[in-house]
């Protein structure tokens, strides 16, 4: 599940004046949240990985010119996901505009798969099969907030949309999910848990 680094506005009032060690603090804890985000875009590792790295030289380089920003975290997922999506469309000519959707899969993990429980493995058969049915903008959402941990006003700034959008997304989503459930009925926190376990890869 997504972290924030501890007191991560001293960090990075400590990066911003050389430190490298806050900066190298900042690239360990989020290094890891950003690339699983970014491979819900595309299966091409390298991209992804480069485009963290890019992130991360531009920092630095501009370390004297930035701004404290209210969130570190949502500061880097927006950023990275700037980045991302030019590289992206630059390999994709059919995408044409920052507003566009890019697709944005989830899959269960080998340890998730491996349910004891023939139940709760129909459900998260079905929780696969029907997720796929949301739209890229929906899914994005709905990991942000889940698995990430954003709130809607951080999830309107990485996505670049109004932060009702980016309500509407979520419960959107989930109701369209839970609309189509037909098995036997989960209460809110047993769909938040099995969405985390979902979107963890």
């Amino acid at each position: 599940m997504g972290v924030t680094l501890p007191d991560e506005t001293s960090v990075w009032k400590q990066f911003k004046q050389g430190d490298s060690g806050a900066y190298e603090a900042i690239y360990q804890c989020y290094y890891d949240q950003l690339y699983n985000y970014g491979r819900k875009f595309t299966a091409d590792c390298c991209l992804v990985e480069d485009c963290i790295q890019q992130l991360f030289v531009n920092l630095w380089k501009n370390k004297n010119r930035l701004t404290t920003p209210p969130s570190v975290k949502n500061y880097l997922y927006k950023s990275f996901r700037t980045t991302l999506f030019k590289q992206l469309r630059q390999t994709n000519r059919s995408v044409h505009n920052q507003y566009e959707a890019l697709p944005f899969t989830v899959s269960l993990s080998a340890e998730t798969q491996r349910i004891q429980s023939e139940q709760q493995a129909e459900l998260h058969a079905w929780l696969q099969k029907a997720i796929k049915d949301l739209s890229a903008h929906q899914r994005e959402a709905i990991f942000l907030k889940f698995y990430d941990q954003l709130s809607y006003q951080e999830i309107s700034e990485v996505m670049q949309i109004e932060m009702r959008s980016a309500y509407d997304l979520v419960h959107k989503g989930l109701a369209r999910l839970r609309k189509r459930h037909t098995l036997e009925p989960l209460p809110l926190i047993s769909w938040m848990l099995l969405l985390i376990a979902v979107l963890s890869v």
